[in-house]
């Protein structure tokens, strides 16, 4: 970080001691994106290419394996979480899952550009293909007649409605957008929550959806403002108002945005945001099914990371205030 909001290509990537846990399921995973990766092959042409860039932009290929395959890993992690031993059923989730992270990934790129056209038209095309694909690969396991479908439907309504909301918030900033942007977040993970209930169902614990539910949601809230924080030069170039320009005092956008910004940060603002991640972490850590498991595991390197971008943060600081 050689300044504020400034941090190495290496960010987000997956740090050799954070390997263990990310992959223990990799032959699983590797599966499950070859599955796609065939699905991806049977499209039209101009479809066919919408799902391979998207599977090389989001690292889900063999070749770009990292840190994005959370949207494979987590119904295997759910799985362990609740004891559920590994069998067909749990492959068909991860990749019925996958297919709807794919849907949302998708609809999320469509709604950022400005551009309608025939590319952004095949993109949507694309999204439209993977959520069938996923429904399909559900339709296996959870008859008609089951409440599944229900909470299902009800799920990725609004995550689709949060796609709607988010792209006027994001150019309509206001007071209330905080609390409106964590709506929006949390319905996001939508996806996931869909894969965490078809679990929890299997398993006969029906009753953990809601705690997994929370999870969820806590844990993309965290990871959202971490987001938000690292690219907000890019959110800035585009015009979107994310929870951390609002909070940094961004209400409008001209050429003193970013000098706002580092003002804001070289304040010692950054440290409360920080702290506000970890405190979205600590929920999530304690809705996690059990301490042991790997969603808390996940979730204790996540802390870690913040902590890690804190202490670079606290020197810098030092350096500014002239204390070094």
């Amino acid at each position: 970080m050689s300044e504020f909001g400034h941090t190495s290509s290496d960010a987000r990537r997956v740090p050799p001691a954070a390997l263990g846990f990310l992959h223990d399921f990799e032959v699983h995973t590797r599966y499950v994106s070859r599955r796609l990766h065939e699905f991806v092959e049977r499209l039209p042409s101009g479809l066919r290419a919408v799902g391979v860039r998207f599977q090389r932009a989001h690292g889900l290929t063999s070749e770009t394996f990292a840190w994005p395959s959370i949207y494979f890993l987590l119904p295997f992690w759910v799985e362990s979480d609740l004891g559920r031993p590994l069998d067909q059923a749990s492959f068909q989730i991860a990749y019925a899952n996958a297919c709807l992270a794919y849907t949302v990934l998708l609809q999320d790129h469509v709604m950022d550009d400005d551009d309608v056209g025939p590319d952004l038209c095949l993109d949507l095309a694309a999204a439209n293909a993977f959520f069938l694909e996923g429904i399909l690969a559900y339709t296996s396991l959870f008859p008609v007649e089951c409440p599944f479908w229900a909470q299902a439907a009800a799920l990725m309504n609004s995550s689709w409605n949060a796609l709607v909301l988010e792209k006027k918030e994001h150019t309509q900033p206001s007071v209330g957008m905080v609390e409106r942007d964590k709506e929006i977040q949390q319905a996001k993970v939508n996806a996931g929550k869909v894969a965490a209930l078809a679990v929890a169902m299997l398993a006969q614990r029906e009753d953990t959806a809601p705690q997994l539910f929370r999870h969820l949601d806590h844990w993309q809230l965290g990871c959202q403002m971490m987001d938000d924080f690292l690219d907000f030069r890019s959110d800035l170039d585009r015009g979107n108002y994310t929870q951390f320009l609002v909070l940094a005092g961004v209400t409008h956008l001209d050429d003193q945005s970013e000098a706002r910004v580092q003002e804001q940060l070289g304040n010692g603002a950054l440290r409360s945001y920080f702290e506000c991640i970890v405190d979205h972490y600590n929920v999530a850590l304690k809705e996690s099914p059990t301490r042991t498991g790997y969603l808390s595991r996940h979730i204790e390197y996540l802390i870690g990371d913040v902590e890690r971008f804190g202490v670079q943060y606290d020197a810098l600081l030092r350096i500014r205030l002239g204390e070094v």
